[in-house]
């Protein structure tokens, strides 16, 4: 493949745009996921498409909504088909796809136009299973796929941070390099105005730049674009952190290329807020104090009431709190729609019940407690079911905090 199919495979998938004259109108009550990357369209004998995957893992019938914006942040039109199901519509902006309980379904922008970039937006009337991924290959008979990276729906946060990997001369192997990439989706009435720092591992002064996103506007670049005059050196790792004044939704993929390759893959991205949060999850087997799970407080812990062979469960955590110090302890079932019936109780040092939980609301199940210590030492949150109640439906999140 030559340089220049190489720079325009790149152009599409990473391209830089300042989109303007979209609104994007508020959401009906329902689930939203960002896929703020969408590349569709052919050049010559080079494609790409865009795949969406969906599952209903429900057992009630869902109903969502895909739609495609362009760059400038105005309704797309993709060739849209699936290989199993009948009602794909064929050119459009937007789908509305009914998937059955536990139905799967399959669709893909068909590549007809000229290559392009843009993102998309599903709004489902419930949780379901969502993800997309690129698919870049050259059409011959048959095909020749180049490569595919694949990712997972973008939440929509202030704050995100991921892996900075630029290599000029060598990544892992002799000879090919790498570079990290981004796309931003703005889905918001609002300009996004982001700081974009690059902090090196070895420390210093990290290198910012500033990119405006307008309301419902999109872009991409990378990494080596957009700091144009910083050094990278022959290997630079290190982290890149965005920060919006406004929720955005974002993407990144990692581009390794040279001595005949040219692949992307995808690059984990978290909001901040969920990396700095303190979230654990319930370990089994917790259902003693001998066996009590010992967390950090504040934390939030995500459980189930469900032994490893099915049968009833209890699960135990173990927290240090200082003598005169106040535990605070939340645990929400009914109002995340759990079945669970509030069974939490608090024991002190020595293994004796000191407190036990109230409801936090009227006619709701979850619970609610708060002691101050009168001893230093390991106080144990016993998170249970009244009347014995397990099973792996039956989940809680569990919020401690001493203060």
């Amino acid at each position: 493949m030559s340089r220049r199919t190489h720079a325009l495979a790149l152009a599409v998938l990473l391209a830089g745009c300042i989109p303007s004259g979209f609104a994007f109108a508020s959401p009906a009550e329902n689930t939203t996921y960002y896929f703020p990357q969408v590349a569709d369209g052919r050049s010559g004998s080079t494609y790409y498409t865009t795949e969406f995957l969906f599952n209903n893992a429900q057992n009630t019938e869902t109903t969502l909504t895909l739609s495609f914006f362009s760059n400038a942040g105005s309704p797309w039109t993709v060739d849209l088909r699936s290989n199993d199901r009948g009602d794909a519509p064929g050119l459009t902006n937007s789908a509305t796809i009914r998937l059955q309980p536990w139905e799967t379904a399959n669709y893909y922008t068909a590549g007809t136009g000229a290559q392009a970039v843009g993102w998309a937006v599903v709004q489902s009337s419930q949780p379901l299973v969502a993800s997309s991924g690129f698919t870049y290959y050259v059409q011959g008979s048959p095909p020749k796929l180049l490569w595919q990276a694949g990712v997972l729906p973008a939440p929509a946060a202030t704050q995100f941070s991921c892996e900075a990997n630029v290599s000029t001369v060598r990544d892992l192997f002799e000879g090919v390099a790498s570079d990290t990439g981004f796309a931003i989706a703005n889905p918001s009435a609002a300009e996004a105005r982001i700081t974009v720092n690059l902090i090196p591992r070895y420390g210093g002064a990290p290198a910012v730049q500033t990119i405006v996103v307008p309301p419902g506007g999109h872009t991409a670049r990378f990494l080596s674009e957009l700091f144009l005059g910083f050094f990278f050196g022959n290997t630079f790792h290190g982290t890149v952190r965005f920060s919006s004044n406004v929720n955005v939704a974002l993407v990144a993929l990692r581009r390794s290329y040279g001595a005949g390759n040219d692949v992307y893959s995808s690059v984990l991205l978290q909001p901040e807020e969920v990396v700095s949060r303190n979230l654990i999850y319930d370990r089994e087997d917790n259902s003693s104090f001998s066996l009590a799970q010992a967390v950090t407080a504040p934390v939030e812990i995500s459980g189930t009431l469900n032994y490893h062979d099915d049968t009833s469960d209890s699960d135990y955590y173990a927290v240090f709190v200082p003598a005169s110090r106040t535990l605070t302890a939340y645990l929400l079932t009914d109002m995340i729609g759990s079945p669970i019936d509030n069974g939490m109780i608090l024991y002190g040092p020595h293994l004796s019940q000191v407190n036990i939980s109230d409801n936090t609301f009227p006619l709701m199940k979850d619970g609610f407690i708060s002691h101050t210590a009168t001893l230093s030492g390991t106080y144990y949150v016993r998170v249970g079911g009244f009347n014995g109640t397990a099973g792996r439906g039956l989940f809680y999140r569990l919020f401690l905090k001493v203060k």
